[in-house]
């Protein structure tokens, strides 16, 4: 049986290290000169790529690769960053979005920044800020400044925070990340940082100590966000006597919890997803509606858990109405 995906992009080894650690298991995967690695958690395929370097350009072209690849649902990077406000060492920051703070415009002689702005997903955003404030060490979401040099002295420092005011923090990957996902219509990604310095005063004794600190925290409120994360469709066929493995959930959920919790929305989703995935529209569309009625009511419209299952409940509905209508153009 074929699982959905989730996607994790890393710039140094520390980082990809992190990541790797929650995995039970994993193994090697080589693809066109390029290793993966493979594991499962929480019904996903999990797949890890520390890129061959960092800056914007490699993360843009090592996340094509991964989508390329991989079709993931989810994309996360991970990583470290420098904390230019409002921060302390170790903590996390997760990009609602990130500011390019190098590009600029020239005319008659003066120079004009112009900022490149990327979204990470607005539902992966609305998770993140959901779990945020129950996280130690400190997690928040908001802006990031990203750009290709190695900000380390004070002069740099107020040069970023002259151009990109609202942002925490900086690093060298999310215009390049976030800016490829975006030419990919269905797929969610978002960037997590742990912070490994505060710019000034950095040195190589400190990065030592603090980069896996600050990575560890970053990989743990990714994963943290991962399981709480409902299995997406899938669009590969699967064996029909899988039906019970999501049956039987299901059905306890529905004995121990009741019809009204989440749980239980969460297994009707999940059966859904199956019948969806063997091309049985017209049976998961209830279980979608059924799903999303009960969420609505006791999470309400606009968490991320019943976005998502609204998500897969309109494109159910759109395989059904194309469905419809190669069924009535044969018959007219």
């Amino acid at each position: 049986m074929s699982l959905p995906t989730i996607a994790f992009l890393t710039a140094l080894p520390l980082e990809f290290e992190a990541v790797v650690a929650h995995l039970p298991t994993k193994k090697p995967k080589p693809i066109s000169n390029r290793t993966y690695t493979l594991g499962k958690k929480n019904g996903y395929q999990i797949v890890v790529r520390q890129q061959y370097e960092p800056k914007n350009v490699a993360a843009a072209i090592e996340t094509a690769w991964l989508i390329q690849h991989f079709q993931p649902t989810y994309l996360f990077f991970v990583g470290v960053a420098g904390g230019i406000k409002e921060v302390d060492l170790g903590e996390v920051v997760v990009a609602r979005s990130a500011r390019g703070y190098e590009d600029v415009k020239v005319k008659d002689g003066v120079v004009y920044p112009r900022q490149e702005v990327v979204y990470s997903s607005p539902s992966l955003v609305e998770q993140a800020s959901e779990l945020a404030p129950d996280r130690q060490p400190k997690t928040q979401v908001n802006v990031i400044a990203s750009g290709n040099k190695l900000v380390s002295d004070k002069t740099w420092l107020e040069e970023i925070a002259r151009y990109c005011s609202d942002a925490v923090a900086v690093e060298m990957e999310a215009i390049g990340f976030l800016g490829s996902i975006r030419q990919h219509e269905g797929i969610k990604g978002i960037m997590i940082r742990g912070i490994s310095d505060l710019i000034v005063g950095k040195n190589a004794e400190k990065d030592k100590y603090w980069q896996p600190i600050a990575a560890k925290n970053a990989a743990a409120f990714a994963f943290a966000m991962v399981d709480k994360l409902p299995l997406p469709p899938s669009t590969i066929e699967q064996p029909a006597k899988s039906q019970g493995i999501f049956a039987v959930p299901k059905q306890i959920h529905e004995q121990i919890l009741g019809q009204q919790h989440p749980d239980y929305a969460t297994s009707l989703n999940n059966l859904a997803v199956l019948y969806q995935s063997q091309g049985k529209y017209e049976q998961a569309l209830p279980l979608y509606q059924q799903s999303l009625i009960i969420l609505k009511q006791v999470l309400g419209n606009q968490h991320p858990h019943t976005k998502i299952v609204a998500e897969n409940y309109e494109l159910c509905r759109a395989k059904i109405t194309t469905k419809m209508k190669k069924w009535w153009q044969f018959w007219k």
